[in-house]
């Protein structure tokens, strides 16, 4: 744990509209695989002071670009959306946030960390595109991983990348090798059903400490 309130403060300035944090509404009990709350945003809005305590510094977890649904998002809004018929962030809410299993309450290692994209400004839905178009394009891609170089240095001197997806963990072994990386599955894989992609993710965080 470890984000200061002014480090906190040039975060959300700077990169309020295009990240946020692994932290999200509760859906009501006994629904907390659902989509209810997943656009909630009182957990940034009634106290920021608060807020920094609950941040986690140590990882941060790394989409492949914004969507376009979430191209419109308010501060802290990406990776909690609106659209409640295309998006399944509740997915990731699920299989990160603490919650009651078996009676017993189990805490999310890396809820609180950072989110983002490690792509910004390419609004396509199909990550077949980003993807090919960045392996195309190396003086933009180089760029884009640049700048994203500097966003991570603004949260931690050396984080666990957790990339959310194949495609984005392509780009960050081979353009950030001086990090380490894991990979989840992409929360989007309609194929996977839930409970099985919340047990991938939890061996993964589970196996975190041994990797660092």
């Amino acid at each position: 744990m470890g984000i200061e309130m002014e480090k906190y403060m040039r975060l959300k300035e700077k990169y309020g509209a295009q990240a946020s944090w692994a932290i999200w509404d509760n859906a009501p009990e006994g629904e907390e695989h659902t989509k209810k709350n997943v656009d909630g945003m009182d957990w940034y809005k009634k106290d920021e002071s608060k807020l920094v305590k609950r941040l986690n510094d140590k990882y941060i977890l790394v989409g492949l670009n914004c969507s376009e649904q979430d191209s419109k998002a308010g501060t802290w809004q990406n990776f909690h959306s609106t659209d409640k018929k295309k998006c399944r962030d509740h997915v990731l809410r699920y299989a990160i946030m603490g919650r009651k299993v078996e009676g017993s309450y189990i805490t999310g290692k890396v809820e609180g960390s950072y989110i983002t994209d490690l792509f910004k400004g390419i609004r396509k839905t199909k990550s077949g595109n980003v993807i090919g178009k960045m392996k195309k394009d190396d003086v933009e891609c180089r760029r884009q991983i640049a700048n994203f170089k500097k966003e991570i240095d603004l949260v931690s001197e050396k984080p666990v990348l957790i990339a959310i997806g194949g495609g984005v963990e392509w780009f960050l072994k081979k353009y950030c090798r001086e990090y380490t990386i894991v990979k989840i599955p992409h929360y989007a894989a309609w194929q996977i059903p839930l409970e099985k992609y919340c047990k991938k993710c939890q061996e993964v965080f589970e196996s975190l400490e041994e990797r660092q």
